[in-house]
């Protein structure tokens, strides 16, 4: 009898040790998953910008999948040096695990960037990469995205191959928001293929405010009535483009080119508004941006020094395809509420 309550008593002393042990297993992995990584998302696209929504859409997938990690997204309204400048210093004020940014300026950012890396806090470029060479460009771990002189380069060849055997006469690209790296390299993009085949190019600087743009390539097409094609480097500039078009007649005599696989630039595309544009995935920037975070914070790894993740020519032959993902990524309510046409 005592034998056997013996071996009862070591059995359940060996319930309860194994409990415990489970126990604090477990409470050592609740608060592994309660303690958070904070990454910080400085941004020059708000809510006036339709791509917004994309980079939302995926920080929102991204915690839900992995929701020990917390992303603080914060951007201009409108687009400004000085306020992007002053939100990167905030990121780098909080001292969090990680930041990741579009280098959209990278003289103004250079400095306070540099200073946040020598602390100790992993810096990740994406969208828009520091344009400059090596040693002088800024030593983030990684940049995700575009090339944007690609896009403008290829975007350029198939406007080419539209006019296959003759060649555009007088081409123009349009920047609307100046000195921005992204758009500025698509624009030297499209203008040097052009010229590398003889064709006549031309930048040309519009601004982001709706009017001024209007009334400048409004006048510079009157001035060249050469003109066959317009590239609008920015999405949201480009129903302003096709509304100078129309208002000048010339929506069957000059060809449009757009960027993005935002709505409007899409159903430009299917409605037969402009050629092609393309797709940079920019879901997939952000993404896999904190994802590189992710696993530099929790692992040690390092990502590898550049992901592009475009460009991709949308035209007739694949805008449908890009529509459906777009409206699963979206919803077909919201994709239909950014079209800005």
């Amino acid at each position: 009898m005592f034998k056997t309550m013996f071996k009862t008593r070591k059995l359940v002393i060996s319930i309860l040790v194994i409990s415990m042990l489970v126990c604090g297993v477990f409470s050592v992995y609740a608060q592994e998953k309660v303690s958070k990584y904070v990454f910080y998302f400085p941004s020059h696209i708000g809510g006036g910008d339709p791509n917004m929504k994309v980079w939302t859409t995926a920080i929102k997938d991204f915690e839900s999948r992995y929701p020990e990690v917390e992303i603080k997204y914060f951007a201009t309204t409108e687009f400004s040096i000085k306020e992007f400048k002053e939100f990167v210093e905030i990121a780098i004020a909080a001292d969090p695990d990680g930041i990741m940014l579009p280098i959209v300026e990278a003289e103004a950012v250079e400095k306070p960037l540099q200073m946040a890396i020598e602390k100790g806090i992993p810096v990740i470029a994406l969208n828009i990469e520091d344009p400059r060479p090596q040693p002088d460009k800024i030593d983030y771990l990684c940049y995700i995205g575009e090339s944007g002189y690609k896009t403008g380069w290829m975007l350029g060849e198939r406007v080419l191959k539209e006019f296959a055997p003759n060649k555009p006469k007088h081409i123009v690209s349009e920047v609307a928001l100046l000195g921005h790296v992204c758009l500025e390299a698509r624009a030297k993009g499209f203008v040097d293929v052009m010229e590398e085949n003889g064709v006549k190019a031309m930048r040309l600087g519009t601004g982001h405010k709706e009017s001024e743009a209007k009334e400048l390539l409004t006048s510079y097409l009157m001035a060249n009535p050469d003109v066959d094609v317009v590239f609008s480097t920015a999405t949201y500039a480009t129903p302003w483009t096709w509304s100078v078009l129309t208002s000048l007649g010339k929506t069957d005599k000059i060809t449009m080119v757009t960027v993005d696989e935002s709505p409007t630039s899409l159903e430009a595309v299917i409605d037969g508004k402009a050629l092609a544009t393309h797709a940079q995935n920019m879901y997939l920037q952000v993404y896999l941006a904190a994802e590189m975070l992710y696993f530099y914070n929790a692992f040690g790894m390092d990502p590898p020094v550049e992901i592009l993740t475009g460009p991709v020519v949308i035209d007739k032959t694949n805008v449908k395809k890009w529509k459906d993902a777009m409206q699963k990524l979206w919803g077909e309510k919201a994709y239909e509420q950014y079209i800005l046409w």
